[in-house]
Protein backbone atom coordinates (compact mmCIF):
# COMPACT_ATOMS: atom_id res chain seq x y z
CA UNK A 1 0.00 0.00 0.00
CA UNK A 2 2.72 2.83 1.05
CA UNK A 3 4.94 1.43 -2.25
CA UNK A 4 1.46 2.38 -4.33
CA UNK A 5 1.35 5.77 -2.72
CA UNK A 6 4.81 6.59 -3.42
CA UNK A 7 4.12 6.25 -7.53
CA UNK A 8 0.89 8.43 -6.80
CA UNK A 9 2.24 11.47 -5.40
CA UNK A 10 5.02 12.23 -8.24
CA UNK A 11 2.08 11.61 -10.55
CA UNK A 12 -0.12 14.16 -8.69
CA UNK A 13 2.33 16.77 -8.34
CA UNK A 14 3.08 16.25 -12.72
CA UNK A 15 -0.34 16.88 -13.11
CA UNK A 16 -0.74 19.99 -10.50
CA UNK A 17 2.15 21.61 -12.37
CA UNK A 18 0.76 21.03 -15.96
CA UNK A 19 -2.81 22.35 -15.01
CA UNK A 20 -2.59 26.45 -16.06
CA UNK A 21 -5.92 28.61 -15.87
CA UNK A 22 -5.96 31.40 -18.74
CA UNK A 23 -7.95 34.45 -18.03
CA UNK A 24 -9.59 36.46 -21.04
CA UNK A 25 -10.94 39.76 -20.93
CA UNK A 26 -12.98 41.29 -23.38
CA UNK A 27 -14.01 45.14 -23.17
CA UNK A 28 -16.82 45.43 -24.84
CA UNK A 29 -19.72 45.75 -22.68
CA UNK A 30 -22.33 42.47 -21.83
CA UNK A 31 -19.44 40.68 -23.49
CA UNK A 32 -20.38 37.28 -21.90
CA UNK A 33 -17.75 34.66 -22.10
CA UNK A 34 -19.35 31.54 -21.56
CA UNK A 35 -21.71 32.07 -24.31
CA UNK A 36 -18.64 32.99 -26.99
CA UNK A 37 -16.54 29.94 -25.41
CA UNK A 38 -19.83 27.37 -26.94
CA UNK A 39 -20.23 28.93 -30.33
CA UNK A 40 -17.08 28.96 -30.50
CA UNK A 41 -16.80 25.03 -29.42
CA UNK A 42 -18.95 24.18 -31.90
CA UNK A 43 -17.45 26.07 -34.80
CA UNK A 44 -14.03 24.18 -33.87
CA UNK A 45 -15.82 20.91 -33.90
CA UNK A 46 -17.91 21.66 -37.18
CA UNK A 47 -14.85 22.68 -38.99
CA UNK A 48 -11.99 19.91 -37.84
CA UNK A 49 -12.12 16.46 -38.92
CA UNK A 50 -11.83 13.66 -36.39
CA UNK A 51 -9.20 11.27 -37.04
CA UNK A 52 -10.61 7.79 -37.31
CA UNK A 53 -7.76 5.35 -36.79
CA UNK A 54 -6.42 6.26 -33.35
CA UNK A 55 -3.00 7.33 -33.84
CA UNK A 56 -1.27 8.95 -31.05
CA UNK A 57 -0.06 11.59 -33.48
CA UNK A 58 -3.27 12.09 -35.67
CA UNK A 59 -5.14 12.64 -32.35
CA UNK A 60 -2.51 15.36 -31.39
CA UNK A 61 -2.70 16.98 -34.93
CA UNK A 62 -7.24 16.94 -34.85
CA UNK A 63 -6.61 18.41 -31.06
CA UNK A 64 -4.28 21.16 -31.99
CA UNK A 65 -6.19 22.18 -35.17
CA UNK A 66 -9.16 21.83 -33.13
CA UNK A 67 -7.53 24.73 -30.38
CA UNK A 68 -6.07 26.89 -32.91
CA UNK A 69 -10.08 27.37 -33.82
CA UNK A 70 -11.07 27.74 -30.94
CA UNK A 71 -7.91 30.57 -30.23
CA UNK A 72 -8.85 32.01 -33.51
CA UNK A 73 -12.38 32.15 -33.17
CA UNK A 74 -12.70 33.76 -29.67
CA UNK A 75 -10.16 36.69 -30.66
CA UNK A 76 -12.32 37.18 -33.19
CA UNK A 77 -14.91 37.94 -30.90
CA UNK A 78 -13.16 40.50 -29.08
CA UNK A 79 -11.46 38.41 -26.26
CA UNK A 80 -8.27 38.46 -25.32
CA UNK A 81 -5.70 36.75 -22.77
CA UNK A 82 -4.36 38.47 -19.88
CA UNK A 83 -2.40 37.81 -16.75
CA UNK A 84 -4.15 36.88 -13.69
Amino acid sequence: MKIRNLFLIPLILFLISCSTTTHYRNDRSGANFNSDDYECELVARRNTIPQQFGIAFDDLRYNSEKNSLWSSCIRAKGWYEVAK
